[in-house]
């Protein structure tokens, strides 16, 4: 495993255990609109918009980590320090549970601006985006996915412990 994919693989754990780590920069309440769910799952991103921000990522895709995914936006983590504002072009795949069996929606292809930025640790940054361009099969795919995969995680939860 290389360093980045190490230290992420750390902060996720991290961030999991709610250890170390601020929570989440926010500590009001509650704002969202659409019910999120927490993932570990990769995002691809190229930034957009300014222009001049483009030589961060020496203007090619990144990958990223997806943290937590609704209808409206994600959060993810990633090496760079992207400002607030910035507009990002995402693509990722999301795993389909459905009733008959595992598919996949996607690729997505989304725009998305940066509304929030921490740093966690080790030059890794967590940003949420909320989505501004979402074509609305892909906005259908996303809710179907956050709430069959909430259901699960619920029934889960449900569950007895051996």
């Amino acid at each position: 495993m290389n360093t980045a994919a190490a230290e992420t693989t750390n902060i996720l754990i991290k961030m999991e255990n709610n250890t170390e780590l601020p929570n989440n920069g926010y500590n009001g309440v509650e704002r969202r609109k659409a019910r999120r769910i927490r993932v570990s799952l990769q995002a691809i991103y190229r930034i957009d918009k300014p222009i001049s921000l483009r030589m961060v990522t020496a203007d090619k895709e990144v990958e990223a980590v997806m943290l937590d995914l609704s209808e409206m936006g994600m959060a993810v983590v990633t090496k760079y320090d992207i400002p607030v504002s910035t507009i990002l072009l995402l693509r990722f795949t999301l795993f389909n549970y459905g009733k008959y069996g595992g598919g996949f929606y996607g690729p997505m292809s989304i725009t998305a601006e940066v509304r929030s930025r921490l740093k966690v640790e080790n030059d890794l940054y967590r940003i949420g985006v909320y989505f501004t361009q979402v074509s609305e099969k892909d906005r259908q795919a996303i809710s179907d996915f956050v709430k069959t995969a909430g259901q699960a995680i619920e029934s889960k939860r449900q569950q007895p412990s051996p």
